[in-house]
């Protein structure tokens, strides 16, 4: 899948929130911040937004690449609301913005001003205001510098501020517990017992407790979206914190909070404490949730974080927090220890005795004489490191009865990597291939561990499967694994792309290619299509194909190579859709150093004249003829230009052109490229005195 799976249509109530977001961005842009329009627009978005929030507790926005995603469903490409505040979030760096309560409209406008700049007036270092009621975070790779120190400790110590203004306007207030509010220094080198004395007071008052809550909360919300470096900082700080605290106050203060953001709040704070502070913390949210733990659960996971600690701390770590948010996480179900629960305290007692089959329903069954005695065999070939002819057929047999996933752990457990090597390949069978990702319902769990277990070398064996799943999430993990392998499979692919196959399948399969394309200069790649490594020829026909996605992604991989680029953007800047046509200007224009054939210039100049092609297609057209034109096309570029934006009166003479897009887009590019010229001149003096072009063209 080239692009990423698109969820069901949007509810309305959500495209009228965005709806009201793009307007309130576009007025900023258009009218600055003391138009009367600029303050309705973000007045009427923060009552929209403030509506939501009492509904649905939050309201969260994120960017993928360019997909927009909304409580994490993506959202329709096709929708322009969607495509232009994705772009504009993929522009200006930002990954997500969540919207909860006590959103203001200070704040909404705050946040509109930050959203309406241009993307050239944004930097990495550019910091974030601090609004209420919104969270704004970074793209991953354009946050922090994680090797910058300074860097880090100044963000840390941004949200550790943060925490005491919350701390001491919310307690200090008419809900804040009674007594002197202590003095307290704000930076993240202050150790944080003025912020224990606030918080054991606090706990002593419901309401000044659910503002603690609200403070410590904000705090975890703007410490998830910061990078790792940030967030093991604020962690060190909230065990410092939580260390000058007792259990009761802690209790208290989470008990405060309703039960959706209690967890929320409870797994974000797993993710940021360091590992000898988890286990405490796993006991007092245990106990604010009113659940029971084990003491003897407690201790094995302290001895056990204890040993491993001097062997591998961040992968120790990681696997405490993932086990420990597993935990959490299963909190809101009635049953405190479910089925999931006995049936793994059954498989510690008796390894043997029965088997757990994925089937998406966790059911256990007992198993029939054959597999319990192949999963004996099994095992003793594991705790052996040798597996006997008896021992390969167990696998086999298991392997093509279900028991893939069990097989491929175990595998992870073996003494020796050649015996780890070996079950893995043994339990990777074509039976087994589809009984995992071609099952209903669908495995998630179990279908990525046996992707991941798949050799590069051997991943052309999913195509098949990518064809025949019926699961949207399946069809996603066997794409990006066969994204992950890479140069590996291409042969295969083109191979594929010979045969019958259903539209979607021909679109993913050349999206593949196009990314491996991508991954390679124009020098290995015209050496390779030279020596019939890569032929590019039978791609040419999917430009014919009845679908036009599969058109738009044939083009997107001949551009790729020199050989076909040009012959493939002209017969697709000639396709009769407009989405083909503008994938091909997009194409060109993302080509700007790549010289192209007067012909390219020429179709363009076409698609430019055409008036049934949408407006957009036909600006970027203009935009790209005049970045791809060459010395011999110069004057029919400019041509094609003064013809946009000027006309002639029987009377009046040369005039210009109504203000259309286009007209402006070509009066920019005669301002940029042609402005010395004789007879554009005028039209520049013309344009610049009526207003319509500005002294420094776009």
């Amino acid at each position: 899948m080239s692009s990423a799976t698109i969820a069901a249509p949007a509810r309305s109530p959500i495209l009228t929130l965005l709806s009201r977001l793009a307007l309130a961005i576009a007025r900023r842009r258009s009218y600055g911040d003391a138009h009367p329009m600029v303050g309705q627009a973000a007045e009427a978005l923060a009552e929209a937004l403030i509506e939501h929030i009492e509904a649905h507790s939050s309201f969260a926005i994120a960017v993928a690449h360019r997909d927009l995603l909304v409580n994490g469903e993506v959202m329709p490409a096709s929708n322009a609301v969607v495509r232009d505040i994705g772009t504009r979030l993929h522009l200006l760096g930002i990954g997500a913005v969540r919207f909860q309560r006590g959103l203001t409209v200070g704040a909404i406008g705050s946040l509109v001003e930050l959203l309406a700049r241009r993307p050239v007036d944004v930097s990495d270092s550019l910091p974030i205001p601090d609004m209420q009621g919104i969270v704004v975070g970074r793209m991953d790779y354009q946050q922090l510098s994680l090797a910058d120190h300074a860097s880090v400790q100044e963000e840390g110590q941004r949200l550790w501020h943060t925490l005491a203004e919350r701390l001491l306007q919310q307690l200090a207030s008419g809900n804040g517990a009674p007594g002197e509010v202590p003095a307290t220094s704000t930076t993240v080198d202050a150790a944080p017992d003025p912020f224990s004395v606030l918080l054991k007071r606090a706990a002593s008052s419901p309401a000044a407790a659910a503002d603690a809550f609200v403070a410590l909360s904000d705090l975890a919300d703007r410490a998830a979206m910061a990078p790792r470096g940030v967030r093991d900082l604020v962690g060190e700080k909230l065990q410092e914190l939580f260390a000058g605290l007792d259990d009761a106050t802690l209790v208290a203060t989470l008990q405060a909070a309703p039960g959706g953001a209690r967890a929320r709040f409870t797994a974000t704070v797993v993710d940021m404490l360091p590992s000898g502070a988890m286990i405490r913390w796993l006991a007092v949210t245990a106990e604010a949730n009113g659940r029971e733990l084990s003491p003897h659960l407690l201790r094995l996971m302290t001895k056990l974080s204890t040993h491993q600690a001097t062997r591998s701390p961040h992968a120790n770590d990681q696997s405490l927090r993932e086990t420990m948010l597993a935990l959490v996480q299963g909190w809101e179900l009635k049953e405190a220890n479910p089925e999931e629960h006995h049936a793994l305290l059954d498989t510690l007692a008796d390894w043997s005795a029965q088997e757990r089959v994925a089937t998406g329903r966790l059911e256990t069954i007992e198993l029939d004489p054959i597999s319990h005695e192949a999963i004996r065999l099994v095992q003793m070939a594991c705790e052996l490191d040798f597996l006997s002819d008896d021992a390969m057929q167990g696998v086999r047999y298991l392997a093509d009865h279900g028991f893939t996933a069990r097989l491929l752990e175990w595998a992870e457990q073996g003494t020796s990597e050649a015996m780890r090597l070996r079950l893995r390949e043994m339990a990777i069978t074509p039976q087994a291939m589809n009984d995992t990702l071609l099952a209903t319902p669908f495995d998630a769990q179990a279908a990525r561990h046996l992707l991941e277990a798949i050799p590069d070398s051997s991943a052309a064996i999913l195509i098949g499967p990518l064809e025949a799943c019926e699961s949207r999430a399946g069809r996603r993990l066997i794409f990006d694994r066969l994204h992950r392998a890479g140069a590996v499979i291409e042969l295969a692919l083109r191979a594929r792309l010979q045969q019958p196959m259903p539209w979607f399948l021909a679109r993913n399969l050349l999206g593949l290619l196009r990314d491996i394309a991508a991954a390679s200069d124009d020098a290995t790649k015209a050496a390779r299509s030279a020596s019939g490594g890569s032929p590019t020829g039978p791609l040419l026909l999917f430009q014919s194909h009845e679908h036009h996605q599969v058109r738009r992604e044939a083009v997107r991989l001949l551009a790729q190579y020199p050989s076909t680029r040009a012959a493939a953007l002209r017969r697709a800047l000639d396709d009769a859709n407009d989405d083909v046509r503008l994938t091909a200007v997009d194409t060109i224009l993302a080509l700007r150093t790549v010289e192209l054939p007067r012909e390219v210039c020429e179709r363009l100049l076409a698609v430019v004249n055409t008036e049934s092609c949408e407006a957009v297609v036909r600006e970027k057209s203009l935009r790209a003829a005049a970045m791809t034109m060459t010395s011999a096309a110069r004057d029919d570029v400019r041509v094609c230009l003064l013809s946009h934006c000027t006309k002639r009166g029987l009377l009046t003479g040369l005039k210009l052109a109504p203000v259309t897009p286009l007209a402006r887009t070509a009066l920019q590019l005669l301002a940029t490229h042609f402005a010395t010229h004789a007879d554009v001149t005028p039209v520049l003096a013309r344009a610049r005195r009526d207003g319509v072009l500005k002294d420094h063209p776009v």
